[in-house]
């Protein structure tokens, strides 16, 4: 995950326990209990579950196959 200091800021939510990576209108929330991480891109969701390796892409259900060994990459 690259974070560049000057477009994109990274937000630690200590109640809920939420990593926000805020990318101007993107919002990418990992979820640290759930193991999940999930990129808000307006209105769709698409989640990344760390368990079973799947990607949901919100809101039409779609999914989506990754590899065990992929890495979720965002750049500003």
């Amino acid at each position: 995950m690259t974070l560049h200091p000057h477009n994109q800021r990274m937000t630690l939510h200590p109640h809920n326990q939420r990593m926000t990576l805020h990318l101007h209108n993107k919002r990418m929330t990992l979820h640290p209990h759930t193991k999940r991480m999930t990129l808000h891109l307006h209105n769709k969701r698409m989640t990344l579950h760390l368990h079973n390796k799947r990607m949901t892409l919100h809101p039409h259900n779609q999914w989506m196959t990754l590899h065990p060994l992929v890495f979720l990459t965002t750049r500003g």
